[in-house]
């Protein structure tokens, strides 16, 4: 009430006058349409731009309904809502909209509001005011087009979209729906976008909607989703502004690039790691080593690299088919894991080889432990198709140090020491010695002068006498080589691994052969020795695997003529060299057997000979190893071994000789255990050719036991 008394108050400042003019300027100079209408219709009175726009001041522009030029589509709506003026108390009605026709018979939206003056006794009539609201009309109608051709498109698209507004997703088209693995739009509706990314790539995704979120450019980016039932799908994201029923939104267009990745993983996967055993391949392996060595650098820690590789393979895959090689290879690969850590590499650089990468390693034991384990792995036979095969790896181990920089300087030195454990017999693992290392300069002069000392016929065969203890005669010797240099005699034990690693191992047993046979051929005329005179040479475990060797053998015994009712020769094999291969160790022991020659096993019980395998070789003798003897009477471990070695040669019916017996208490412990017969300083040390006839037909003196 009181704003009404307050508009009273202001009408009643003007003039009747004033207000006349006041109404006729407004009426004269507005384009919209106004006019007082009779309750059916009629026009009373219309401004000057109704009589403008209707392009007629006849008779009948009055006397006629206005009703008769709306759109007949719209004239029984437009006539209802007039008929309410009257009969209801409100005294505002509409804004109607509803087409006119327009003087050049052309159809027009125009929107038209009525108010109610009847109860006003002065004017007793309707007044309309008609606005031309057709352009509007026509935009409203594009733009409505348009959004729904937009939103067809939207839907349709094979293109996963989304909007979001605050955060949260108000709506997603079936593309999307199908991709989150939703039904409806309701399962979505008010979620947070960001529940939907994987928790790892949340905080990438927040830095990259930030801006989209205040009105600005998204960049595309990579991201993980997480889809209603937790698979992970890899997208591709771009957002773009968008007002989304009269608000703020970001509309997201998704592009699913999860196979797209898959293929590229897999790619990536089939690049770097070897297609049979699933392991790293060379490349990823080097690639980790580098990567291992930057960080020891740093933190001062140390890498380990052991290379090893299957013995023999080679024969084993072209015996059998490709398969079972094959099959070989994963089991082997699969042992070689079981060995390690999972944070070690286990890899395969192709063929039989695998390598290990041992990163941070100083919290594992001894390199040697490492290598044992390794070794061991393969102690039970691998079974395929019900058939076992005999595996044994010869491993190669190096360390990192301050200088090692490159990834091949430690893969280098691993490898070398892998092939010297393949020179050394195989089954067996080498240390690589990272100080002098095994090309060093010493190591390569040496090698040199023994090439040279070979040629120039610096090589000596001397002889230690095999002894029977309870008579005190020498029943054989053993041939062992020596190296005559200007300066005097070389230790066995400076140049034999230097012949081992180089192959001249080889030409050095031939020749050792040749000579043995030579002076045994002239011992086989004196009176006053055992007949037959057994004579040892050792088979180097080089030698063994040569394909040649059993010819060459062959030759030497027969261009020897030796009698073999006087002399016998004994070829004395490692336990590990057998064991390498037995199979093929059981054929060659054969073979030498065909020819007359006798086989001892060397080094017995250093090695892992299953009592099976002792049946199957041909063998005449075992020699118990010196460093099981050192201990005898002193150390019950060394005795019981001693007493075990004997038990089981006894059982087999084997002859047993006792090696580097230096004390007449190791002979009297010997004696006590049923060894009888003797070889070691205690007797003699190894003499010369020209020397050893004094010693060989003696008697040595035996103390009564």
């Amino acid at each position: 009430m009181e704003n009404d008394n307050e508009m009273s108050h202001i009408e009643g400042r003007l003039t009747h006058s004033q207000k006349a003019v006041l109404w006729g300027f407004l009426t004269g100079n507005t384009p919209d349409l106004i006019a007082l209408l009779s309750l059916d219709g009629r026009v009373i009175w219309a401004s000057q731009s109704s009589f403008e726009f209707f392009k007629d001041i006849s008779e009948s522009f009055t006397t006629q309904p206005v009703f008769d030029k709306i759109h007949p589509e719209d004239r029984n709506r437009v006539v209802m809502e007039f008929s309410k003026i009257g009969q209801e108390t409100k005294k505002v009605f509409g804004p109607v909209s509803f087409r006119l026709l327009s003087p050049e018979s052309t159809w027009l939206t125009v929107e038209t509001t009525a108010y109610d003056l009847t109860d006003n006794p002065e004017i007793n009539a309707i007044l309309s005011v008609t606005r031309d609201v057709t352009s509007r009309h026509v935009a409203l109608l594009e733009l409505a087009e348009s959004e729904g051709r937009y939103r067809r498109l939207v839907e349709r698209s094979p293109e996963p979209m989304a909007v979001y507004k605050e955060s949260s997703i108000v709506y997603a088209n079936p593309a999307a729906l199908r991709l989150i693995g939703a039904t409806s739009l309701d399962q979505l509706k008010q979620t947070l976008i960001i529940d939907l990314v994987h928790p790892d790539d949340r905080e990438l995704a927040n830095i990259a909607f930030e801006p989209v979120d205040k009105g600005g450019e998204m960049h595309p980016i990579e991201i993980r989703l997480l889809s209603l039932d937790a698979q992970v799908i890899h997208v591709e994201v771009i957002g773009i502004p968008i007002v989304y029923d009269g608000e703020p939104g970001v509309q997201l267009v998704i592009r699913d690039i999860t196979d797209t990745k898959q293929a590229k993983a897999a790619l990536e996967y089939q690049a770097l790691h070897d297609p049979l055993t699933g392991l790293p391949n060379r490349a990823l392996f080097v690639d980790r080593v580098s990567q291992a060595l930057l960080r020891s650098q740093k933190s001062k820690s140390r890498i380990i690299v052991l290379l090893a590789d299957i013995d023999r393979f080679k024969i084993i895959n072209d015996s059998l088919n490709h398969s079972v090689g094959d099959q070989i290879l994963v089991a082997v690969a699969q042992r070689i894991k079981a060995c390690f850590r999972p944070s070690d590499t286990v890899a395969r650089f192709g063929g039989d080889e695998f390598v290990i990468l041992c990163d941070e390693a100083d919290e594992l034991t001894s390199l040697g432990s490492l290598g044992d384990r390794l070794i061991k792995s393969l102690d039970e036979p691998i079974v395929i198709n019900n058939e076992p095969y005999h595996i044994s790896l010869s491993v190669g181990i190096a360390e990192s140090t301050e200088r090692t920089l490159l990834a091949d300087d430690i893969i280098r030195n691993a490898d070398a020491a892998m092939n010297r454990a393949k020179d050394r017999g195989r089954r067996r693992y080498v240390i690589m010695d990272e100080t002098s290392g095994f090309e060093s300069a010493g190591r390569l002069q040496l090698e040199s002068a023994l090439r040279q000392g070979i040629n120039k016929g610096e090589l000596r065969a001397h002889f230690q006498p095999v002894v029977d203890a309870t008579t005190g005669r020498a029943i054989g010797v053993e041939a062992l080589v020596r190296w005559q240099r200007e300066h005097g005699l070389e230790s066995p034990a400076t140049f034999i691994p230097v012949a081992e690693d180089s192959g001249l191992i080889v030409p050095i047993g031939t020749w050792m052969l040749a000579e043995a046979l030579r002076n045994a051929k002239e011992w086989e005329s004196l009176p006053d020795i055992k007949k037959p005179f057994k004579v040892s040479v050792n088979l180097s475990p080089r030698q063994f695997l040569d394909t040649s060797l059993i010819d060459t053998v062959k030759d030497i015994v027969e261009g020897s003529n030796l009698d073999f009712t006087k002399t016998r020769l004994v070829l004395e094999v490692t336990e590990s060299t057998l064991m390498a291969d037995p199979e093929e160790a059981v054929t060659i022991l054969k073979a030498f057997n065909d020819m007359g020659v006798s086989i001892a096993i060397d080094d017995f019980g250093t090695g892992y000979s299953s009592f099976t395998y002792l049946k199957k070789f041909p063998v005449e003798s075992v020699k118990i190893d010196r460093s099981f003897i050192i201990g005898l009477g002193q150390d019950k471990d060394d005795e019981a071994i001693v007493t075990a070695v004997i038990q089981v040669a006894n059982t087999l019916k084997l002859d047993v000789i006792a090696e580097g017996v230096e004390t007449e208490q190791q002979l009297k412990r010997l004696s006590e255990l049923g060894c009888s017969t003797i070889q070691g300083f205690y007797f003699s040390r190894p003499v010369p050719a020209n020397v050893v006839e004094d010693v060989i037909t003696v008697t040595l003196p035996i103390e009564e036991q």
